[in-house]
């Protein structure tokens, strides 16, 4: 073979070997840029309503109670002094929501902080899934089910006003956030297991 001869089959393989790897790249890239996708879904939300008011929409983080039932022996009916006991009720609607969600209530009273005037005694649900998970918290859960047979979820509470070292209360200073606080706190329920508080 001569040397021109070698010459020409070395330049066409380098050729060939360029063609073939600039072919297969060109090939894999058009493939590549074929495969383009549009995601077109929302997001699932969650969607709570307590005593009638939706608190995602309001951006709410504490509950506002009006209907307490005081009772006393030596109180005006309405009024509440040292001594009294009294009751109130959360209705907790989950309808709109889109996702099973684990919901918390943080009951701030005299025993986590010292300025609030009522200490709590009970706080229970009417289907039993309320859960004691710390000191002065409550879990429980929503579940889809829940949310498809539009099941509404009837939460009590119970407290009293102790008379021990009790300031001076006035028409003034007798804002409900005095005598106890109640927060409310709820996220996407995936199944994690709630663990009771044994303090």
């Amino acid at each position: 073979m001569s040397k021109n001869r070698k010459l020409f089959l070395i330049v066409v393989l380098i050729l060939c070997s360029f063609i073939l790897y600039y072919g297969s790249k060109y090939t894999y890239t058009s493939y590549e840029s074929s495969v383009d996708a549009e995601v077109n879904s929302k997001v699932a939300g969650i969607n709570v309503s307590i005593n009638g008011q939706n608190i995602v929409k309001k951006n709410l983080d504490s509950v506002k109670l009006d209907n307490i039932t005081l009772t006393s022996t030596h109180t005006r009916e309405g009024k509440i002094s040292p001594g009294s006991t009294g009751t109130f009720a959360i209705t907790l609607d989950p309808t709109g929501s889109e996702v099973a969600f684990r919901y918390d209530f943080e009951l701030i009273d005299k025993s986590t902080d010292s300025n609030k005037l009522l200490t709590f005694d009970g706080f229970s649900s009417d289907n039993g899934n309320l859960i004691k998970t710390a000191s002065n918290t409550y879990t429980g859960i929503i579940t889809l089910d829940d949310i498809n047979n539009k099941k509404v979820i009837n939460i009590t509470g119970s407290f009293t006003f102790n008379d021990d070292d009790i300031p001076a209360i006035t028409e003034d200073n007798g804002n409900l956030d005095d005598f106890f606080e109640i927060k409310f706190h709820a996220i996407q329920y995936n199944g994690e297991e709630i663990i009771p508080y044994n303090g």
